[in-house]
């Protein structure tokens, strides 16, 4: 008997709408276990709805540098992740 290989896991900041909600939506259609994270609890929870057991939501506020290194603390070692990008303008 062979082995199934490890599910792939990925953790997408920004998750709860636009890009990063179609980023969670693609990478568990391809079969990634996602970790989705986002300031909007309530957009997060709707996503968990749409996408089913392999979509994990977190809520974060990747501003908060404590927080973000708690979550980073209990990532799998083999977790990918993107990097969401800030603007001097902060908006």
């Amino acid at each position: 008997m062979t082995e199934s290989p490890k599910q792939p896991q990925a953790l997408v900041s920004g998750a709860s709408g636009g890009i990063g909600a179609a980023i969670c939506r693609h990478l568990v259609d391809a079969g990634y276990r996602v970790i989705g994270s986002a300031r909007d609890s309530a957009s997060l929870r709707d996503l968990q709805r749409q996408l089913g057991e392999r979509f994990h939501a977190i809520t974060l506020d990747v501003t908060d540098a404590v927080a973000v290194r708690d979550i980073a603390n209990r990532l799998p070692s083999d977790c990918r992740n993107n990097r969401p990008g800030f603007r001097s303008d902060r908006l």
